[in-house]
């Protein structure tokens, strides 16, 4: 990776660029490009096809290249302590995502005063925007939010202005915060994935296929105990129902009045060994499940879905993950475990578990995964409703 100087302000707008229409589209954007991500052509493309229509739109941009880990943290944190941006965006993967979401909520939570460690704080909404344009292996965040991996549509997104709040997921070791989510954190299967995947990753994208296969043959489990935080109506909230999150989601709307979830509802505990323990806060949509491992979740109603799956034969690991990847419903034809929270508390019952959090790698034995009501102001309207139907942008193979 190339160790130059970020550069500030490269590409400023056109002064025969004229700006029309709403007040809230951005007017400057700090855009953080991670050189390193997929198939290493980030950089490219910013300045090939994301700059040149972000020039025409007349918004000023402030380029700045990933050079280490935590490094996208560190440049949303200071952008939006500076108070001279609109909006912070994202050329990457899901890691860069993470990340950068990080950064922004710790400078929030700093210039209002609020402890951003505390499990018990509810984290404030943003000022500043997030966008991301994918450039990673799987680009879950921008399918899940946008319904497709468009470069261009994107882009528009963030151009236009238009945002919605979405919830984030702490998870805390020991009520310390170790990692904030947007998208959803992953053990057994997807983890052990992930760990294989890290090794390999001078294979490029191809590494996931060959890490799922080892994994897939392996077919290990994670003894683990959980216990997590039932509503009083569970039914209502059981992540099997039909409302597809689209734009305008009437479920992910604000309530009238905010409700004491911390009185309400009663704890569940389950204890066993399962193949594959996912918490997701968005559908998780991607290259390799259509519609995504949980289709009905929603981006801002402050729950997340959980499905555990128990462990099993080879042949029905293979047949789950075929539904994964291809059903819709797939939740419904397969002995699954799933509910939707708002808390809940792991244990693995052997060694610290290889978690995928949002693309990085941690290591946990126990911990505590918690949604913040809808806080992060992000670009996009959500998935329109054709493209909750039929993600004809999508393809389901490896390319």
């Amino acid at each position: 990776m190339e160790r130059s100087s970020p550069n500030t302000s490269p590409l400023p707008a056109s002064p025969q660029s004229q700006r029309q229409g709403s007040p809230s589209r951005p007017r400057h954007l700090l855009v953080i490009v991670n050189p390193m991500s997929g198939k290493k052509t980030s950089e490219k493309l910013f300045k090939s096809l994301v700059a040149p229509l972000l020039h025409r739109a007349a918004i000023r941009i402030t380029f700045k290249k990933t050079m280490h880990l935590g490094h996208a943290e560190e440049l949303a944190e200071d952008a939006v302590m500076g108070n001279d941006v609109d909006g912070v965006v994202t050329v990457s993967g899901d890691g860069t995502v993470s990340e950068a979401v990080t950064g922004m909520m710790k400078a929030t939570t700093c210039q209002l005063g609020v402890p951003f460690h505390d499990r018990n704080t509810t984290l404030p909404k943003t000022r500043v925007a997030f966008g991301a344009i994918p450039s990673g292996s799987t680009n879950a965040y921008m399918v899940s939010t946008h319904g497709t991996e468009d470069t261009i549509t994107s882009v528009l997104q963030i151009i236009m202005g238009t945002c919605r709040y979405t919830h984030v997921g702490g998870l805390y070791v020991q009520d310390q915060l170790k990692h904030l989510s947007p998208l959803g954190v992953h053990a057994g299967f997807m983890g052990r994935t992930l760990e294989t995947s890290t090794k390999l990753r001078h294979l490029g994208p191809s590494r996931e296929v060959i890490a799922g296969a080892k994994e897939f043959f392996l077919n290990r489990s994670c003894s683990c105990e959980v216990r997590y935080l039932a509503e009083d109506n569970e039914q209502e909230l059981l992540c099997l129902d039909r409302s597809v999150c689209t734009a305008n989601c009437p479920a992910c709307l604000p309530p009238p009045t905010e409700r004491n979830h911390e009185t309400e509802g009663k704890w569940v505990e389950i204890k066993g060994d399962y193949n594959m323990i996912s918490m997701c806060l968005m559908t998780s949509q991607c290259r390799f499940s259509k519609y995504g491992i949980s289709p009905m979740c929603h981006v801002g109603n402050g729950y997340y879905d959980v499905m555990m799956c128990p462990k099993t034969s080879r042949l029905k690991v293979f047949l789950r993950m075929y539904r994964i990847g291809m059903n819709k419903d797939h939740l419904t034809k397969a002995p699954i475990k799933a509910f939707r929270t708002r808390e809940l508390h792991f244990r693995s019952l052997t060694s610290p578990s290889p978690l995928n959090c949002d693309g990085e790698l941690k290591y946990y034995q126990e911990f505590v995964f918690k949604t913040h009501r809808p806080c992060l102001s992000s670009y996009g309207r959500g998935r329109e409703p054709l493209s909750t139907l039929d993600l004809s942008t999508l393809t389901n193979y490896f390319k």
